[in-house]
């Protein structure tokens, strides 16, 4: 989450203090803003007069920020006293959570509200606690109520937002983005998520103009960086051409390394094992039923444990069935869903990870401040991220020959690994019977077009190609996954402007994995998103025997559906121009034959090529070859 700057009061407090040398508020005021912006020394210059003359709390904060961290939460426990000065409590509590001992910081956050009543600004902290927690609905009830006291601070209303968003209140979050926007029209973060949620919800009338806003504020922030921090994430969605997102994704890259900085430090190097089996790694937030999750958890069983001891670092904790293939399919499983990034990183140079595998990249959820820390020899990225993260804790990516070409490769700062396949692993899924079309409201005798990619991935451009699609192809309906009444009635308004009746367009609601691959029989063809293609999406797709049009495009995102098909055997369903992906859809639509049979050889091809196996042998020996490549050069 973005942190407020701090020039203006910081330096009112600084004149406060000159005037008042030992006038305790100024010096808690601007101790606090020293700690939140990384200024550790100062904070304890501040603090040390102070400490002699209050308890524990202040006691165990003045440890902390003299590096004796270890001392400062074992004293903290005993700081949780309502009569300690609620603005100390609130700075430790502050410190604690940073530092991954939540369940202290929680206790001490309570034992600040209650000795100072209804603080805006301990609610505001205390709720980031409880939503780093997991603890959503309460956060969000202390985000309101911090609100409801403190009205025009952006800061304040735009953390609301991100958790409306997390919540999945999307209409919601974006009401409120608005008024943050109301209060400080030029709130990068606020314009970024203004036009993330307008492409979840397709809203897409007003897309265009925040767009622009965006890009004139992303450029004032890339030239002049403060302290507010941009996941490059969203760039892939609304840029997809990649310059934007580079240099943003370097930008952050700094600033996640200055971050870890301040929260750790630098494991110690690892040594290059010149014989013996490696210890792997894999470390993300998506072990469960998420995109990244059902790809990849059958892969860690396939590992060859006479080259390979396999771990697993989870940094959110579900539960679910993925979750437990996961934690069957390794050697060891850490749940380090409420371990703070340096302790993260010491276990892992602790476990002595010679080859660290992040799945997260930049998403939501991961937690970069680990790499950046340097806990393994080798740092790869792979699946969750497909972008170059720019950032020189990771030494390589991995993808294929079509999804990262040569012509590619001047924009990523990784070395660049090809598998001899498709990139995009395939964990077997039972795909069950197919329901029939009338359990699923699908006429019957239609040609039944599908997108079953999220959201954000349409856009207006790709969404008029398809109406003309359906324009020519008499007959045919369009299958959408939306699960929303808004998204719903947004793609409906947009087709009636380009002269399709709702009877054209049918909503499908999410359905576990299972069932999904099951329903997907039902459809005669997938068409994919460009700019953003599917990833799992095309995966089932093909386990369900459903062919993709794909649209090629830029980079690894733009690539998915080209490289799927390739594997397959199938290129003739990957076009290079919207006039192409237009014609190729007729033409099958006409010719009947033809489909069914491409239908037969994909399943043919599936059975053959998509082995998890095969494909965990052909990852293990590219990630052998790099390691030893690294080791000639130690």
């Amino acid at each position: 989450m973005s942190e407020p700057k701090f020039s203006e009061s910081e330096q009112e407090l600084l004149q406060s203090l000159a005037r008042k040398k030992n006038d305790a508020g100024p010096i808690l005021e601007l101790s606090r803003i020293y700690l939140r912006t990384g200024r550790a020394d100062q904070a304890l210059i501040l603090l040390a007069g102070l400490a002699e003359r209050q308890g524990m709390a202040l006691k165990s904060l003045a440890l902390a920020l003299s590096g004796r961290n270890a001392e400062a939460i074992d004293l903290a426990g005993f700081s949780a006293d309502p009569e300690e000065d609620p603005k100390i409590l609130h700075m430790l509590a502050y410190w604690l959570n940073q530092q991954g001992c939540f369940a202290q910081a929680l206790a001490i956050f309570r034992a600040a509200l209650s000795r100072a009543g209804s603080d805006a600004g301990i609610r505001h902290d205390y709720a980031i606690a409880l939503q780093r927690t997991g603890n959503l609905p309460d956060a969000l009830l202390q985000y309101q109520a911090a609100f409801g006291q403190d009205r025009e601070n952006p800061h304040l209303a735009f953390n609301l937002a991100l958790a409306l968003e997390q919540s999945d209140r999307l209409d919601e979050a974006l009401s409120q983005i608005e008024r943050v926007l109301a209060i400080a029209p030029d709130h990068l973060g606020a314009l970024y998520r203004r036009s993330y949620l307008q492409r979840l919800l397709c809203a897409w009338e007003d897309y265009p103009g925040g767009l622009a806003e965006l890009s004139v504020a992303l450029e004032r922030h890339l030239e002049k960086p403060g302290e507010e921090m941009i996941s490059p994430y969203g760039l892939n969605i609304h840029f997809p051409d990649g310059k934007l997102h580079d240099r943003a994704a370097a930008c952050y890259a700094r600033q996640i390394t200055e971050q870890a900085m301040n929260q750790g430090s630098l494991q110690p190097a690892r040594r290059v094992k010149k014989s013996g089996r490696l210890n792997i790694a894999y470390l993300s937030p998506d072990f469960n039923s998420h995109a990244v999750g059902s790809l990849i958890s059958g892969l860690f069983a396939c590992h060859d444990r006479k080259k390979f001891k396999v771990f697993a670092y989870s940094l959110v904790k579900s539960g679910d069935g993925i979750q437990r293939q996961v934690e069957t399919g390794v050697d060891i499983y850490r749940d380090v869903s409420l371990v703070a990034p340096a302790r993260i990183a010491a276990q892992i140079s602790g476990d002595d990870i010679d080859i660290l595998i992040d799945l997260a990249g930049y998403t939501r959820n991961a937690r970069p401040q680990i790499l950046a820390m340097r806990p393994a020899l080798l740092q790869v990225s792979f699946l969750g991220y497909l972008n170059t993260m720019q950032a020189p804790f990771i030494d390589a990516v991995i993808g294929d020959a079509e999804v990262l070409p040569e012509s590619e490769e001047s924009g990523f700062s990784e070395h660049i690994l090809r598998l001899h396949r498709c990139f995009l692993p395939v964990t077997p899924r039972d795909v069950g019977s197919n329901p029939g079309r009338g359990k699923l409201g699908l006429p019957t005798d239609a040609f039944v077009f599908c997108s079953f990619n999220h959201s954000h991935k349409l856009q207006p451009q790709i969404f008029a190609l398809w109406m003309k699609i359906l324009r020519t192809a008499k007959g045919s309906i369009l299958w959408l996954l939306a699960d929303r009444a808004t998204i719903r009635d947004n793609l409906l308004a947009a087709a009636a402007a380009a002269g399709i009746g709702p009877e054209r367009l049918i909503f499908a609601d999410r359905v576990p994995l299972t069932e999904h691959l099951a329903r997907m029989k039902s459809a005669d063809l997938l068409l994919d998103t460009p700019g953003y293609n599917a990833g799992a999406t095309i995966i089932a797709a093909a386990q369900a025997g459903l062919p993709t049009l794909t649209l090629r495009g830029n980079r690894i995102l733009g690539r998915m559906g080209a490289s799927l098909n390739k594997t397959l055997g199938l290129d003739e369903l990957t076009c290079d121009t919207a006039d192409e992906y237009l014609g190729r859809a007729h033409d099958l639509v006409k010719d009947r034959d033809r489909l069914g049979a491409i239908r037969e050889r994909l399943e043919n091809a599936a059975a053959e090529k998509l082995s998890i196996k095969e494909y965990c042998e052909d990852l293990e020996n590219l990630l052998l070859k790099h390691y030893r490549q690294i080791s000639v050069q130690a």
